[in-house]
This record gives structure tokens, C-alpha cells and sequence, in this order.
């Protein structure tokens, strides 16, 4: 806006919590790499992991990380416009007081899904932005997909969000100065119409692009299955 340029197909935004699909897909991919099994409690793979109380320390895997069904608050004060990193982030779930029994309802967390990103690359030695590109973005082609404001803003073709200022209905430039990198695996990739394409036909063809299988189809079913009651937040 700023500029006056039109938006095109490869202009790049945040796609904020559309991450958390790709975040899923790739726990999916390493279970079907025996990595990880998302039915496994996740303080049977890492003792870095804790929750507030006893029953959440023998009972949390990663599908109720992934499926907002812990029970724990959103606590997003913690990482709006902080610089925790993300294992400092994570290491404060054990301070977390569930606001709901354990599988009780839903409840909408981010940063259950940071720590499940965080347990992946426990397990593999390797950051969740590292995994995501490897086994997601290249193999369906996803070239101008990035991660940081700061890789988004060297590719030079993206947008931001703009907001009203005051009744004057003058616009200003929102600068998500507030969004952690740490918040990663819950809603920091930054994508474009013609990358996310390629993403939503993988979708739709269970894995498959221009002919070729990039996924296993059990891969995206899995991520269909519904998990949790989402008939009101908590």
C-alpha cells in the first residue's frame, strides 16, 4: 500500500496460524520416519518438557499438543513481543495451571503447538524451520516460503497489514514487532498465493502434485481425523 504496487501471485504474507497445519504434517511425517509416535506421552521422549501437574506429565502427547485438548490456558502474553527463545518459551509450561480437565473440551493454545515443535527438534537434532523446509516447502516446490519478517523482507515483494490510527480513518502500517520467531511451529511462516497452491492441491490430491506423490496419503488423512470437542472455547 505504502507503494501503491498490486499484489501478484509470489507477493508474500504471513500466513500466521495456517502454519499449524504444516506443523502437524511434518509431526505425521516423523512418526511415519518412527521418529515419533504423536500417541506416545511427550515426557517419555524428553525430560525438557513439563507440565503443571502430574496427570499432564504421564497423559500429554503430541496429538493433544496438536489438538488444543490439554486443558492448559493460552498464556499468549507470554510470547507477544518478548524475546524468550523458544525453549525458554516452552520450559514455562510447567507453570501453566490447566483452566479445563485434561481432554475435557477445547481450548485454543499456541503455544502447545510451539512445544510440539520444540519435542521435534529434541528428537531430531534439528529446528522445526530446518524440518519444515526440508521435508515440506522443497519437496512440493514452495520456493519463496520463509519464516522471519527479515527473510520476507529480503525477498522485496510482500505486504503487511494496516490498521486505523484514530477516527481521522488515516492508515498505519502494522509492524508485528510483537510476534516471537520463538512462536515458530504455531504461526510464523510467511507464504504466497502461488506457494500456498501448491500446498492446497497436495491437500485435495492426498499427497499427490503435477503427478507426483510428495506425501504419503495416510500423512494428510491423519491430519483430518478429528481429535477434540470444538463446540465452544474455554
Amino acid at each position: 500500500r505504502d507503494k501503491k504496487l498490486p499484489m501478484e501471485v509470489n507477493t508474500l504474507f504471513p500466513i500466521a496460524s495456517n502454519t499449524k497445519l504444516f506443523t502437524a504434517t511434518l509431526a505425521c511425517l516423523l512418526q511415519q520416519k518412527s521418529v515419533l509416535d504423536i500417541d506416545r506421552p511427550v515426557r517419555n521422549y524428553t525430560s525438557s518438557i513439563s507440565f503443571y501437574n502430574d496427570e499432564l506429565n504421564a497423559k500429554v502427547t503430541t496429538r493433544d499438543l496438536l489438538s488444543h485438548r490439554t486443558g492448559i490456558g493460552r498464556f499468549d502474553g507470554i510470547w507477544g513481543n518478548s524475546d524468550f527463545t523458544r525453549e525458554e518459551l516452552v520450559w514455562k509450561t510447567r507453570y501453566m495451571k490447566p483452566i479445563l480437565g485434561f481432554r475435557e473440551s477445547y481450548n485454543y493454545n499456541n503455544i502447545m503447538f510451539t512445544t510440539a515443535g520444540y519435542l521435534m527438534e529434541r528428537l531430531t537434532g534439528e529446528s522445526w524451520e530446518s524440518l519444515t523446509r526440508k521435508m515440506i516447502l522443497e519437496p512440493l516446490g514452495m520456493k519463496s516460503t520463509c519464516f522471519t519478517f527479515e527473510e520476507m523482507k529480503k525477498q522485496g515483494n510482500y505486504s503487511l497489514s494496516y490498521y486505523e490510527v484514530d477516527s481521522t480513518k488515516k492508515l498505519a502500517t502494522k509492524s508485528y514487532v510483537a510476534i516471537s520467531d520463538a512462536l515458530g511451529p504455531a504461526g510464523t511462516i510467511k507464504s504466497n498465493v502461488e506457494d500456498m497452491g501448491r500446498w492446497m492441491i497436495a491437500q485435495l490430491n492426498k499427497g499427490m502434485i503435477n503427478g507426483k506423490r510428495v506425501f504419503d496419503s495416510t500423512i494428510i488423512l491423519q491430519t483430518l481425523v478429528p481429535n477434540a470437542i470444538a463446540d465452544k472455547e474455554g
